[in-house]
């Protein structure tokens, strides 16, 4: 196909927008801008020359133009004047490196937020640990987050998450109840499963996504723990593919930053005992498209093994990457060197504290260790906050 001017070539870009995007992305430092290296590469047989042809072509049709319009010799200096409907070979190099920036695979980072479960959590947990998402957490441009306020029994929450989001410009959806009916409210509180399908439902459908991550709401995302998962969502999209990403749950409350690399916070940690999933847009529209929907099971509610059910049913596939590291929370840390080869291999988050409050202590294992019976207590507290029998 032959390149006859720059709408040409905006034409061949659109028919063929995969046939030649090779943009390499910069590291994003967390106070910086990020920075990209525009180095754009056409690998189609000849087509670098034929770009640069059409480049020295422009210039000459832009120069012949300007010595015909001149009348006249004057002191002034001259400006060549564009040719309608061209562009000089420095804007087309932009036009290219535009469209590929537009066209890079779009990764969503969501988050579900769910109702705080005393004793499990403080009694503000989610608004504080969201909060130190959007104050410390770096995340790279043709990236996004996505938050699901799931269900929040508490109004003046939701208006507090929404008045938060609203000011960092993220995107979220919020999923209501009819706080008329507390039997509704207690069922669609806990009901987790509901906000990861609309997050995955809107990452791919509304915000045209390549790639979804899940996480929890307390989920903390570092420059260490995401090059894994974007380098493996920009080199997999052409079949349906999964993965799973390493949990790290902090035990202690310390300061979080995105610079923060695993090795130097292991002691702080509980090593790698937990998984959250990720998908992209063909596995999607291929669970979409038969009997396996809504992916995740809406009829199990929080603490019943609600996630897990799907992980483990994905375990045994082919395409879900990293499927090893799922595994039981009572399995032993294991070695640094173990730990660094998950990390590099598979990406990770940090779950953060389950009291992040300014006077909460700073050791926090106890809370950690009472997990289980604590999780059963804030459920039972959740039924009698609205004067409701606990389903056995």
């Amino acid at each position: 196909m032959k390149l006859k001017g720059d709408r040409t070539i905006r034409k061949w870009l659109q028919e063929s927008p995969n046939n030649h995007i090779l943009v390499k992305l910069a590291k994003v430092h967390p106070t910086k801008a990020p920075r990209k290296r525009k180095y754009v590469h056409l690998p189609k047989r000849g087509a670098r020359r034929r770009h640069t042809e059409t480049c020295h072509r422009l210039h000459k049709k832009q120069k012949n133009r300007h010595h015909l319009s001149s009348d006249e010799d004057t002191d002034e200096p001259r400006t060549s004047t564009p040719v309608k409907g061209s562009t000089t070979c420095t804007s087309l190099h932009l036009v290219i490196v535009n469209h590929l920036q537009s066209s890079l695979n779009q990764v969503v980072f969501a988050r579900v937020l769910g109702n705080d479960l005393p004793p499990l959590h403080s009694t503000n947990q989610t608004f504080l640990n969201t909060k130190t998402v959007l104050e410390n957490e770096s995340i790279p441009s043709n990236c996004k987050r996505l938050w699901i306020i799931n269900s929040l029994s508490d109004r003046e929450k939701v208006d507090a998450l929404v008045e938060l989001f609203t000011l960092y410009n993220e995107s979220y959806r919020v999923i209501r109840t009819d706080y008329s009916k507390p039997e509704k409210i207690v069922a669609d509180g806990l009901n987790v499963n509901r906000g990861r399908n609309l997050a995955l439902k809107a990452g791919f459908e509304e915000m045209d996504a390549e790639w979804v991550f899940l996480f929890d709401g307390a989920a903390f995302l570092t420059q260490e723990g995401l090059s894994p998962l974007i380098e493996f969502s920009q080199a997999n999209t052409k079949k349906p593919s999964f993965h799973f990403t390493a949990v790290y749950r902090l035990l202690y409350k310390i300061v979080l930053d995105s610079e923060i690399r695993i090795q130097n916070i292991l002691e702080f940690t509980t090593g790698q005992q937990e998984t959250m999933l990720g998908m992209n847009k063909l596995a999607y529209l291929q669970k979409r498209s038969r009997v396996w929907w809504p992916f995740f099971d809406e009829s199990l509610s929080y603490g019943r093994a609600d996630k897990f059910t799907t992980l483990a049913r994905l375990k045994g596939r082919g395409n879900a990457y990293c499927r090893e590291i799922l595994r039981g929370v009572n399995q032993e840390k294991k070695s640094a060197k173990l730990e660094h080869h998950t990390v590099a291999r598979c990406g990770y988050m940090l779950r953060m504290v389950y009291y992040p409050d300014d006077n909460a202590p700073f050791d926090q294992r106890e809370y950690f260790r009472l997990k289980g019976v604590n999780r059963v207590e804030g459920i039972k507290n959740f039924y009698k906050r609205f004067n409701l029998k606990q389903p056995k």
